[in-house]
């Protein structure tokens, strides 16, 4: 009897051991299921973002300008903008805009800008990325396809005339303008304000940022499940080896110190590389109390100074 009991609580133990076993399995199974059922859902809404609106102008701010549609560099997708023309001028700002943003980076004080960039002699050219305000295309690549846009922009610019390119990028814009400049003679200045300094590595340390969930262990899966859907590889967009291209073109880089969605470190990595090729060319702005993308809005007039002041650098009198 002593030798039958203890049979049965081995196998009683044995069961429950298995019993255990495979709930465990199970849930670690439905656990694994729902991170990339989340991650997925969550992947397909960031390069998918609604699309915003362009504003209503009050009627006292309107400038006068030309609607433009173009191409990205592929002939793939139709995108649209403005063309604001400087009377007799051959220098043009292309404005790239940033990530859920339109060709209005600031809505209505962005043709404050305009004007003003206008006064010092620039035509202006803004246009709406792939998948942003009224283009076309479906998905938003944070940046990589987006330079396909950004070089249909310089050639439509070159195609009216203009003889010299400057790229004026905010957040994603930024990072896309230094990207883009690398392939682009055609370009002779950078302004970049709040650019990331390598795709992989912002999305891997800050993509929680956008996706409002825990970095751990959604980054990494979110990050798998865009690549998969958008066939992307972040890899590919790295303007921290991109600006070592541009030197010893002039790079003015514009970063708040409050920035908490791409930290001012990005701009101290870009800095540093470009400094590693040319340290005279290389403008640092750090901007005490401005959040992300903030600096213009937080101070104007003194964003707009620092500008032209670059500018007056870069042209002189040409």
């Amino acid at each position: 009897m002593n030798i039958s009991g203890i049979t049965y609580a081995n196998k009683r133990n044995a069961k429950l051991g298995r019993t255990i076993m495979l709930t465990l399995i199970i849930l670690i199974l439905l656990a694994v299921t729902a991170i990339f059922g989340i991650s997925a859902y969550v992947g397909w809404s960031l390069i998918h973002p609604e699309k915003r609106s362009l504003p209503k102008f009050s009627s006292n701010i309107v400038i006068e300008y030309d609607d433009i549609q173009f191409k990205d560099i592929s002939k793939a997708i139709p995108l649209k903008g403005w063309y604001f023309k400087a009377k007799g001028s051959d220098k043009t700002i292309i404005m790239a805009h940033g990530y859920k943003n339109n060709r209005l980076q600031f809505e209505e004080r962005t043709l404050e800008m305009i004007s003003g960039l206008q006064s010092k002699g620039f035509n202006v050219l803004t246009f709406d990325f792939r998948n942003s305000g009224i283009s076309g295309g479906d998905k938003t690549t944070i940046g990589i396809y987006e330079t396909d846009d950004l070089l249909g922009a310089i050639k439509y610019a070159k195609s009216l005339g203009n003889k010299h390119i400057v790229l004026m990028g905010f957040s994603m814009g930024a990072s896309t303008s230094i990207h883009t400049a690398a392939q682009s003679p055609d370009v002779e200045a950078v302004i970049a304000d709040s650019p990331f300094d390598d795709l992989d590595t912002y999305l891997k340390d800050n993509l929680s940022v956008w996706s409002n969930l825990p970095k751990f262990p959604f980054n990494e899966t979110i990050l798998l499940t865009v690549k998969l859907m958008a066939n992307v590889d972040p890899k590919k967009l790295s303007p921290k080896e991109d600006i070592k291209s541009i030197a010893p073109r002039p790079v003015m880089l514009i970063h708040g110190e409050d920035d908490n969605s791409i930290p001012i470190r990005n701009s101290e990595e870009l800095y540093n590389a470009y400094s590693g090729k040319n340290t005279e060319n290389i403008t640092f702005w750090r901007v005490d109390g401005a959040r992300h993308v903030g600096s213009y809005e937080k101070d104007t007039k003194e964003y707009m100074n620092r500008v032209y002041d670059f500018l007056g650098k870069v042209y002189g009198d040409k």
